[in-house]
């Protein structure tokens, strides 16, 4: 058994590929297995990707092709079923890493066997330069702990942006855990990291940061997270509406303001001066009726809370 899974989703991405894929296989750590995912790319992507891993024959290469061009979560899911590795980690295949990126997180892994997330620190980049210090995804900026095993303070920590990136790539995950509760990614949807961090959250029970710089976020106009804001907000509302489905006593009181948070986006960017979709409404109102009971130190309505 692998010690970690990479899964990398291919889909028109042939000018970057060769950087990802090279960035992986001369990793400094080689226990790990390469999962490449061809999303039925249209582009030469995964000629260059084969071209890429040549003769690598210390780890093991898995090609997986999905039916038809079905996104990003359908093929992470694909990646995740065929997964052998203790660890999970996922990466995008228009960023690449840092050559010592597995070496740093699976240290940190071993260091913390509890541990169910090892998030790793990030840098963005464009035209090939770094783009400097970025608070959002180097973590070393934070004032956090480096281990946390509190369930009071995991859902802090994870549910809010200002303390840990919302994205799924640059992170290890427990394979068991992982599976134990069904994770999948929301096919359909731009936003399924942020849709899943939600439900990651509710069941972590142990977290451990790793400062080193391991991956590195390319920004550029094909890039998945610079698209239409109507569609991504269409997402965000579907998130927000599947959340309020999903509530749990632990880390409610995050959970709620995660779920205002993002409403609260929706209105200022889509909504204002407009009508509001019911469905928003609709859970808008059991939200404030959480709310009010929980200021009033009521117990919350069990049909409502899992």
């Amino acid at each position: 058994m692998p010690f970690i899974s990479v899964i990398l989703p291919i889909y028109n991405v042939e000018k970057y590929i060769e950087q990802c894929i090279s960035s992986i296989i001369n990793q400094t750590f080689r226990d790990f297995e390469l999962i490449l995912v061809d999303d039925c790319t249209p582009d030469h992507s995964m000629e260059i990707a084969k071209e890429t891993v040549g003769k690598t024959d210390d780890i093991c290469i898995t090609y997986l092709q999905t039916i038809k061009n079905s996104g990003l979560s359908v093929a992470r899911n694909m990646g995740i079923d065929c997964a052998k590795g203790k660890y999970l980690f996922f990466a995008d295949s228009d960023d690449f890493l840092s050559l010592d990126c597995l070496e740093h997180l699976s240290k940190v892994a071993k260091n913390h066997p509890d541990a169910d997330i090892i998030y790793g620190s990030s840098e963005e980049t464009k035209d090939g330069q770094l783009l400097g210090k970025n608070e959002y995804f180097q973590l070393e900026f934070k004032n956090r702990p480096l281990y946390v095993n509190d369930l009071r303070i995991l859902s802090k920590m994870m549910l809010n942006t200002e303390i840990l990136p919302i994205c799924i790539w640059n992170r290890l995950f427990r394979h068991n855990w992982f599976e134990s509760h069904n994770f999948h990614f929301q096919p359909g949807i731009l936003a399924q990291d942020l849709h899943l961090d939600f439900f990651l959250a509710k069941h972590a029970k142990a977290i451990a940061i790793c400062t080193s710089i391991t991956y590195f976020y390319r920004i550029h106009s094909e890039s998945v997270s610079i698209q239409k804001k109507s569609i991504q907000d269409r997402c965000v509302e579907w998130c927000v509406c599947d959340w309020m489905r999903h509530l749990s006593r632990q880390g409610l009181l995050m959970q709620l303001k995660l779920i205002f948070y993002w409403t609260q986006y929706l209105y200022l960017r889509k909504y204002e001066g407009k009508r509001v979709p019911p469905s928003l409404i609709r859970y808008s109102a059991t939200l404030w009726t959480l709310l009010r009971a929980m200021l009033r130190n009521q117990t919350v309505p069990p049909d409502n809370i899992r």
